[in-house]
């Protein structure tokens, strides 16, 4: 997968460069070449069945509370937190994040047995994987329906905004 986002980093950049916030694309060059070493190193687990697309247009939620997650094609295993980023910075507004985000941190860590400071780690490590992702599979895409274009489009803002607010750039600069 490395060699892929490292070949679509500039065809990314060049269709969505205008979105992202200051700082990123240098972000998202630096961690593409690195992606197999952040690969391996989330490899030694913990790991878990990831989603893997994990956001609120993949959940249903009915009357009694009960959640049911559709859209189940990209299911891996991997760390947790891959899932927890991926919700946070896809299914909040950045306004939305930012004011819930840390009660949210706390509550998942309270029910999955870890700290805050561990699920904030795993979320900024993952965020940097999300980047690469979505520059990946979005180099290649070229939706015409409007509504996807606007998803695609609140999807980049809002992840690349999540890993300006969490300094991932700063994950670039010591071992993983």
């Amino acid at each position: 997968l490395q060699a892929a986002v490292c070949g679509a980093v500039e065809p990314f950049l060049d269709r969505f460069g205008a979105l992202l916030p200051d700082g990123t694309a240098t972000v998202l060059r630096r961690f593409a070449p690195r992606l197999a070493e952040w690969s391996a190193a989330m490899a030694r687990g913990p790991l878990t069945v990831v989603h893997a697309d994990y956001r609120l247009d993949n959940l249903v939620i009915d009357d009694a509370g009960r959640v049911t997650v559709l859209d189940w094609q990209t299911t891996l295993i991997g760390p947790a937190a891959m899932d927890v980023a991926s919700f946070l910075a896809t299914s909040l507004t950045v306004a939305d994040r930012r004011t819930w985000e840390d009660d949210l941190f706390a509550a998942y860590a309270a029910v999955a047995g870890t700290t805050v400071g561990a699920v904030r780690h795993g979320v900024r490590l993952h965020l940097l994987w999300w980047m690469a992702l979505y520059a990946n599979n979005l180099s290649r895409l070229e939706p015409d329906d409007p509504r996807a274009v606007a998803m695609l489009h609140s999807t980049v803002q809002r992840t690349f905004t999540a890993a300006v607010d969490h300094d991932c750039g700063a994950l670039l600069d010591r071992p993983w």
